[in-house]
């Protein structure tokens, strides 16, 4: 189990508990994000940066082939 995770037990609480909890969760974590980070516009271009070698790298990565219509002979 991580360290610092929430936990909800299946059962004792609502349906809509769950989705309330993890919304305002995200609602945090990204207000004290955006707190710690101010004035740090770098980290923003940063991960931008990576992103974008991220999206360049993709473009390398060779197609699926389908086994059913590749023309490789089986061992």
């Amino acid at each position: 189990m991580a360290a610092g995770a929430p936990v909800l037990v299946v059962g004792v609480v609502s349906r809509d508990e769950p989705g309330l909890g993890s919304g305002m969760l995200n609602m945090l974590i990204s207000l004290f994000v955006a707190i710690v980070t101010a004035g740090y516009a770098w980290v923003f271009w940063l991960g931008t940066l990576v992103t974008l070698l991220g999206l360049v790298l993709s473009l390398f990565i060779p197609p699926m082939r389908d086994p059913e219509t590749d023309d490789t002979v089986a061992a």
